[in-house]
């Protein structure tokens, strides 16, 4: 029945426009009603609330000054995190940052910090 409830308020709100500023999370936010991620900000449907979580206690538990949110549709971890934590954050969008800044990253890091990595790609058809 829930599934139902989501699905219906969805295609409700694609009979508004298509771009639209929606209050959500304690944020303004600019969401495209055919854009899945931001239709779950739309209808209020609870997203990656576990993700969220654990990086928020990885944030604390580490205390972090700042992080990359590499890949970011549109930055909502980032968003999220900083304004929770206090933390400094950097949003990079997605072929560019995922395919060469991300390896880019772990090379800078694994030579800084003597640490270990490995950037897997995994092409993905959306």
């Amino acid at each position: 029945m829930r599934k139902l409830h989501w699905s219906i308020l969805k295609r409700l709100y694609r009979l508004r426009p298509r771009f639209a500023v929606y209050q959500r999370l304690e944020r303004r936010w600019l969401l495209d009603n055919r854009n899945w991620i931001d239709q779950q900000l739309i209808i209020r449907r609870p997203y990656e609330v576990a993700q969220i979580a654990r990086c928020r206690a990885l944030i604390r538990e580490h205390r972090l000054q700042s992080f990359f949110d590499i890949g970011a549709n549109f930055g909502l971890y980032s968003v999220l995190l900083a304004r929770e934590t206090g933390v400094a954050f950097l949003a990079c969008g997605h072929h560019a940052t995922e395919r060469y800044g991300a390896p880019a990253v772990g090379e800078h890091l694994a030579a800084r910090f003597g640490l270990a990595h490995r950037f897997i790609e995994i092409d993905n058809p959306a």
